[in-house]
């Protein structure tokens, strides 16, 4: 029986996101489970989702009033089906997740689907059914074996794991290297369109300041993380020169890039709860 994600699993997704194409990925697959139903037992489906997200999202849920006649159940039906395309994507990450480990317990979603959309989006973690209920596995450095190339993996949580254990290591401008990979990631996250897919960040750096709700400040400091890594001996590129990032200068870096994605994380949640 799951009973909701651990404090040591919170702890270890702080840094996962859950992209908008993903969100948007499960909800056509809820909303296409939908299709064939009787229509009553559509809103009362629809109901019985949308109020489990309520649950773990700490919203009132919604009773349906049984005495609705005809026409009044439209107007139902109709909410229910807006509420529907929003219940995805108001979650943080923890919520979304936990939304997600309830409706396999529910048997609303199958495990084979939830598998596949959360192997699709490159997610550090996996959902496995046990003889307890369905429980949450995350992946570790170690366990990721495509992880060799930082440059190719885009899931933020194992690049800051990286990140870490670059600086445990004393590379410093590896540290620099990942820093700014991590912050090319998330500004494709926030920015969210296909045609920037295999851009680096210097090219679309005034379009991620324009969409960002970080503070400009905050903005210029990214894009001179981007520019000092590309000019960076061994951080950007091969170098016969020593590199000159500090210790110092490795910490800053590493902590302040854990807080930009934070940041941005909350407020990209505050962002869709005022929708």
């Amino acid at each position: 029986m799951f009973l909701g994600l651990t404090k040591k699993e919170k702890e270890i997704l702080k840094y996962e996101i859950i992209s908008p194409e993903t969100r948007l990925k499960f909800t056509r697959y809820i909303r296409s489970q939908c299709l064939d139903e009787e229509k009553k037992v559509r809103i009362v489906h629809l109901n019985r989702i949308i109020n489990i997200a309520n649950s773990v999202i700490g919203r009132k849920n919604y009773v349906l009033d049984p005495q609705y006649d005809d026409g009044l159940l439209e107007i139902e039906y109709g909410w229910h089906f807006g509420e529907l395309e929003l219940i995805l994507r108001i979650p943080n990450t923890i919520q979304f997740i936990e939304i997600i480990i309830d409706l396999l317990e529910q048997g609303i979603l199958s495990l084979d689907v939830v598998s596949k959309l959360f192997n699709e989006s490159s997610a550090s973690f996996y959902i496995e059914e046990t003889e307890d209920g369905f429980q949450l596995t995350t992946f570790s450095l170690t366990e990721q074996a495509q992880f060799n190339d930082i440059d190719e993996h885009p899931n933020i949580r194992l690049l800051i794991d990286r990140m870490n254990l670059l600086f445990d290591k004393q590379d410093y401008s590896g540290v620099l290297h990942t820093s700014a990979t991590i912050l090319e990631t998330l500004a494709k996250d926030i920015i969210n369109r296909d045609t920037i897919g295999d851009q680096s960040l210097g090219s679309f750096i005034e379009l991620y300041k324009k969409e960002s709700r970080l503070p400009n400040e905050i903005l210029d400091y990214i894009h001179a993380i981007y520019k000092k890594r590309n000019l960076e001996p061994l951080a950007g590129h091969g170098s016969t020169s020593a590199p000159s990032i500090n210790k110092k200068e490795a910490i800053i870096i590493s902590e302040m890039t854990k807080s930009f994605v934070l940041m941005e994380s909350k407020l990209s949640m505050d962002a869709k709860l005022e929708l």
